[in-house]
């Protein structure tokens, strides 16, 4: 295996790309680096669950070289193949901390002959989770560990199922933060009081996601599933990935302020988006039964598909917590999750998972309870049936991050952050932002 060094220094930091690639020589090299793209996070769309992925271009030269000319020719071709067609594992690394890790999209490398300059793409190992299936796994290793086992017991929270899926592939990701105002009135009390447990808090059987049974075929897919359910995108930053409700808002925002525009030409709208309809779907998870309810107007031809799939929008979720779609009543039909009770409501060393009750999931204190599915899907649709507009914006700094909403100075308008591109030579951080 060699190993290929390239350095970056930019005006605040340095890079440090660690390339191992599985060629069969055991040489070490080391390149300057000549140009460090911007590290991008995101993706253009909401209309699915997406895990946003991390990727960052960068461009080296093999010379100066005090060899050969035959020789640093012999490389050039060398290298070139190798990168292309050998498995690679990047290490970057940020003022000596692990900043990402990833591979070599080979079909990004490309090269100049003339002055020996490579240019490659690495991807996040977050990609790496389309090749796992779920169902070679075993789901005793997918649980969370509790004091008191309530029922067959083999339950897990969702966090801790992403986390430990995540953690295959990328392993020094060390939290998952769940980032909803999703919540469930449980049957426990506290001085008297029910207990609200918070989205963090909800789980289900480790075997209807892991396992021989399971329905999925991809951790991937697992993981963009619990996203979707708590109509969520999931983003990958640092040690850290966050599952983000799309119609949660902070009690705060920052204030993008005009002293910190990298340019003057400050926000700028650049694309606007409106749904007619919505459909969701139901599934499940460790059932085969398909629900379905429609929001506004969704047209469907003979055969059941949407006609206006361009102005629907389309969420699959997986759990119920109550009644399902269109069978209001039909108590046989109630599927429920599991929640996590922490000790500070059930005693110290009495930590254990409890059923939710039928239709008790919220959004607003005081707001009618509902079944987890139609309290996101009520959410989404009140959310994507407004016009809604994307703003680009350019900022000085790379301080800035998605677990925060913004606002424009002088206006009160929270915003999301859908994409950004953090430019380390210049400083500074390209967004992309939507109203809700």
């Amino acid at each position: 295996m060699s190993v290929i060094n390239v350095k970056f220094r930019t005006p605040t930091d340095k890079f440090h790309f660690i390339i191992n690639v599985t060629d069969g020589d055991s040489k070490t090299y080391n390149y300057d680096g000549i140009e460090l793209e911007p590290f991008e996070y995101g993706n253009d769309e909401d209309l699915e669950t997406i895990i946003y992925p991390e990727s960052v271009t960068i461009k080296f030269s093999l010379l100066p070289d005090t060899g050969s000319i035959a020789a640093l020719d012999n490389r050039y071709v060398q290298l070139g193949r190798s990168l292309r067609l050998n498995e690679t594992n990047v290490t970057i690394n940020k003022n000596g901390q692990e900043h990402l890790l990833g591979f070599i999209d080979g079909k990004t490398v490309s090269s100049t002959y003339k002055n020996k300059v490579f240019q490659i793409t690495v991807l996040s190992n977050f990609h790496k989770l389309k090749d796992i299936d779920p169902r070679t796994l075993d789901p005793n290793d997918f649980t969370t560990p509790v004091d008191v086992v309530v029922g067959p017991g083999g339950q897990v929270l969702f966090v801790d199922l992403v986390l430990k899926l995540i953690q295959l592939v990328y392993p020094s990701v060390n939290q998952v933060i769940l980032v909803s105002n999703i919540k469930s009135q449980t049957s426990y009390t506290i001085l008297g009081e029910p207990w609200i447990a918070n989205a963090q808090y909800f789980g289900d059987f480790s075997n209807n996601y892991i396992g021989s049974i399971s329905t999925f075929t991809t951790a991937a897919q697992i993981i963009k599933e619990v996203c979707a359910n708590f109509a969520s995108v999931g983003i990958l930053k640092d040690r850290k990935f966050y599952i983000q409700s799309r119609f949660y808002q902070s009690q705060s925002a920052v204030v993008l302020s005009k002293e910190l525009l990298a340019d003057d030409a400050g926000p700028e709208p650049i694309d606007s988006t409106r749904f007619d309809g919505l459909q969701v779907i139901v599934t499940p998870a460790g059932t085969s039964a398909v629900y379905e309810e429609l929001y506004g107007e969704v047209i469907k031809d003979e055969n059941g598909n949407v006609k206006n799939s361009d102005n629907v929008e389309t969420i699959q979720l997986i759990q119920q917590g109550g009644y399902p779609p269109g069978n209001e009543g039909f108590p046989l039909l109630i599927r429920n999750l599991w929640i996590y009770v922490p000790g500070f409501v059930s005693g110290i060393g009495n930590t254990q998972f409890t059923s939710s009750l039928p239709n008790s999931f919220f959004i607003i204190t005081g707001e009618a309870q509902k079944p987890l599915w139609k309290c996101v899907a009520d959410a989404v649709w009140a959310l994507i049936q407004k016009d809604r507009v994307v703003f680009g914006i350019t900022m000085s700094a790379l301080s800035w991050t998605y677990d925060t909403w913004y606002v424009f100075e002088n206006t009160s308008v929270y915003l999301r952050a859908r994409k950004m591109f953090y430019d380390e030579m210049k400083t500074r951080t390209r967004m992309e932002l939507i109203d809700g």
